[in-house]
């Protein structure tokens, strides 16, 4: 969970994960799988970590199909 500073620039760190996978998927290095979500009303904390837990699977497999095509 991310608070403070870092909660305020997430869009941006998760850029930058973005740019170092990308990298890593050009290289051949380890990449990192990631999710991240915003607290929006929510009836639970629960809810945002569902959502952040959805979009981290979701960049799993983008990352695995984007994996594959450069083999």
């Amino acid at each position: 969970m991310i608070q403070g500073p870092d909660y305020e620039c997430i869009e941006e760190l998760m850029g930058k994960m973005k740019d170092h996978n990308t990298k890593a998927l050009q290289k051949g290095g380890i990449v990192i799988a990631c999710g991240m979500s915003k607290y929006d009303g929510d009836a639970g904390v629960a809810y945002v970590f569902d959502r952040a837990d959805d979009n981290m699977y979701e960049n799993k497999n983008e990352l695995k199909t984007r994996k594959a095509g450069k083999e």
